[in-house]
């Protein structure tokens, strides 16, 4: 039996199976960062989903992941951690570590780079 995860659609091993980048942002917005996040969506499209927690709404969340600055972007994929950014990035600074780590997603699904 499948549970559906609430607000997100599909089902929840479906979604613990994509990739994620959390944006932990202060209390207070951040139209860089927004403007950022947007063009980083457009870009990756379904590839990559990126979630916004707020600090006063999700410190629990914010404890977890030893988030000490903000903002903090993290990748995360299978609940394993792939790539940290913290303070305000450049859009190359974070879409090149993206690409990357993506790539190497790809790379290991279609078994290239492992050993015959």
């Amino acid at each position: 039996m499948e549970t559906r995860s609430g607000g997100i659609g599909g089902s929840r091993r479906a979604f613990e199976a994509r990739t994620i980048l959390l944006a932990f942002l202060e209390s207070t917005g951040n139209l860089y960062l927004n403007e950022l996040l947007s063009e980083v969506q457009a870009v990756f499209g379904n590839s990559v989903s990126i979630l916004k927690i707020r600090q006063n709404v999700y410190p629990e969340i914010i404890e977890s992941f030893q988030v000490g600055h903000f903002p903090t972007l993290v990748l995360v994929r299978r609940g394993i951690e792939l790539w940290r950014g913290e303070g305000i990035l450049s859009y190359t600074d974070l879409r090149d570590p993206l690409f990357s780590k993506l790539h190497s997603l790809e790379d290991t699904a279609c078994g290239v780079g492992q050993g015959a």
